[in-house]
């Protein structure tokens, strides 16, 4: 399908759409109000779990696939539940811990190839199946944002007090928001371990975190198509601002000052809510009639 491209091109397609699938497993959590800063921690589960059921239990791309999917979800939906009474700062701290004390119980495990990482993984992504799973991830967003679950996601993180007292559990939702978010960056690191052949622990740690945070920053937070714009985009001008050497990263970090300055929500604007998430939060759009007027007292 994507023929016509250089494999030049097609490897940082790849990378970006890769990326693109992991920042989209970020703004789930960051809809819910949950300040996660483990989604990299998240895409190493997802790596891992893929690639020892490739080579340990010879499954195929797909199953492997689906590994990294449920790993990433179980990780997700336990560690917000353990961290269901964090908030904030508090959160995103305690989930760093997390990722980094992931990467050392890796490096340590000899059976995951200790801090040589975990190599021998089939090469079977292409650009193709990243093509096609990110179509699918946003088809799953437009699904999602018309179900029960997906609306109650929302209200929790718009207005997590009134849903509370709508009866919508704030527990409940950011669970499932972890969980959701889990499913993409396994996905994510599962396509990465197939992509590179190898899984390392500081695949788990703290590394490409803030890349992630910048692609959704730039492409708009508000919409999942944020994650994709910005996850392509800012691939393609790192590379093509290689020549630059190290001086590329500066140079990307004025243009997320200017985008904050000039765009605060993002290069995408923030998609208004459906009406359904209205009459969740017991808000009505109904109209105040406007006051008629009555004639002067003494007229006839």
């Amino acid at each position: 399908m994507f023929g016509f491209l250089s494999l030049y091109a097609q490897s940082v397609f790849v990378t970006g759409g890769i990326f693109a699938i992991a920042a989209s497993g970020l703004y789930i959590t960051l809809a819910a109000g949950q300040t996660s800063v483990m989604t990299q921690a998240l895409v190493g589960v997802g790596g891992y779990a893929a690639g020892v059921s490739s080579v340990e239990l010879h499954v195929g791309f797909l199953p492997s696939l689906l590994f990294g999917a449920v790993a990433g979800a179980i990780v997700g939906a336990i560690v917000a539940f353990l961290l269901r009474q964090m908030n904030g700062m508090v959160l995103g701290v305690a989930t760093i811990a997390i990722g980094q004390a992931l990467s050392m119980i890796a490096s340590n495990i000899p059976a995951l190839g200790g801090s040589l990482g975990y190599s021998g993984i089939a090469l079977q992504t292409t650009i193709n199946w990243v093509a096609l799973l990110l179509v699918i991830v946003m088809i799953g967003f437009t699904w999602l944002r018309r179900t029960h679950l997906g609306l109650a996601i929302l209200a929790v993180g718009k207005e997590p007090a009134v849903a509370e007292a709508l009866g919508i559990s704030s527990t409940f939702a950011r669970v499932w928001a972890f969980a959701l978010g889990g499913v993409l960056t396994g996905v994510a690191g599962a396509l990465q371990a197939h992509w590179l052949s190898v899984v390392e622990p500081t695949d788990l740690g703290f590394a490409n975190e803030a890349l992630i945070f910048m692609y959704l920053i730039v492409g708009g937070t508000g919409t999942p198509w944020g994650a994709v714009l910005g996850a392509i985009g800012i691939n393609w001008l790192l590379e093509g601002l290689k020549f630059t050497g190290s001086a590329r990263f500066w140079i990307l970090g004025i243009l997320l000052v200017v985008v904050v300055l000039l765009r605060p929500r993002g290069l995408l604007p923030r998609r208004n809510l459906p009406a359904e998430k209205s009459r969740i939060l017991g808000r009505t759009s109904t109209p105040v009639p406007p006051a008629t007027s009555s004639p002067p007292v003494g007229t006839s």
